[in-house]
């Protein structure tokens, strides 16, 4: 609820309903989860989930857990330190889901965690092509300056074609087994599997100007 770009983000009006509900539905909706947990300190948000049958809140998230340089390990540790010792319940497979981005498909998660346990991975990212190549990208070393630089570049590359496919972390979805998680303190690394999603996940409410771009985006498929 202490958001800055956006006071008490998750429950923030979108096409009708509180930004948390996207993600809550998506949850609801999955054929391959489980149980699913809800972590929050916003005691509205909390009541609001009790509409979904599937979504279990445990306990309201302490106040220290909730600061600007809290990360989302320290989140999921406290969550399955809470389910292991309160709980006895032992999780094989971790799944996050972050309510900011609001269009992602149950048939991109669903196939996400089907490909995860087909092959058999101990991590997935969920990323989206990016709306800009970054080898059309070029800055100057200082202001002023008669030359410039390319970002990311090579000589084999005339066309942009020749491009290498770029994608873009939008934090929509991540999958690891429990035992990297807790080895690793982190949900993916260098050695990850990429599960490109749809362009619309590029899609990470943050800030006003990216809540009116997705209410925009929502009027447009009314």
């Amino acid at each position: 609820k202490g958001s800055k770009g956006i006071p008490h983000k998750n429950m923030v009006e979108l096409g009708g309903k509180p930004l948390i509900a996207y993600a809550l539905e998506l949850a609801q909706a999955s054929r391959r989860l489980d149980r699913v947990f809800l972590t929050t300190d916003m005691k509205d948000a909390v009541a609001f989930a009790h509409r979904y049958s599937r979504i279990e809140v445990p306990f309201l998230r302490p106040a220290h857990l909730c600061q600007d340089e809290t990360s989302q390990v320290d989140v999921v540790i406290h969550l399955l330190d809470f389910l292991q010792h309160e709980k006895g319940c032992h999780p094989d497979v971790i799944v996050l889901l972050q309510p900011t981005c609001p269009f992602q498909q149950v048939a991109e998660l669903d196939g996400a965690i089907a490909l995860f346990k087909k092959k058999k991975l101990r991590s997935l990212l969920g990323v989206a092509p990016v709306m800009h190549h970054p080898a059309d990208y070029l800055y100057r070393e200082s202001v002023g300056a008669n030359q410039f630089h390319w970002v990311m570049r090579s000589k084999k590359w005339r066309r942009r074609q020749d491009f290498p496919e770029v994608f873009f972390n939008t934090g929509a979805l991540y999958i690891c087994t429990l035992s990297y998680f807790l080895e690793h303190r982190r949900f993916y690394d260098e050695t990850s599997w990429l599960y490109s999603m749809s362009a619309r996940t590029l899609m990470d409410i943050d800030d006003p100007f990216t809540l009116q771009l997705a209410r925009g985006l929502l009027m447009a498929d009314r």
